[in-house]
């Protein structure tokens, strides 16, 4: 996989979450706690700056209810 590929899937992931985010009404703050994460690590990979982990992604689809599929193929 090439590094814009990657940065494209880091991009894509975060845009998903932040819609699943936004569709619970909370901000980033809000949510990166909602999720057990540091805030300042969840905006830099909503925004597409650093990778996710797979335990992230799947704290965050049993959060939103959703299938990590959902997120990560999208």
């Amino acid at each position: 996989m090439c590094i814009v590929d990657e940065q494209e899937r880091r991009k894509t992931m975060g845009y998903t979450i932040k819609q699943l985010r936004v569709g619970m009404n909370m901000n980033q703050i809000q949510f990166a706690k909602f999720v057990g994460m540091n805030p300042d690590t969840y905006a830099k990979k909503e925004q597409g700056k650093r990778n996710w982990l797979a335990k992230e992604i799947i704290k965050i689809a049993i959060a939103c209810n959703v299938n990590v599929e959902d997120i990560i193929l999208e």
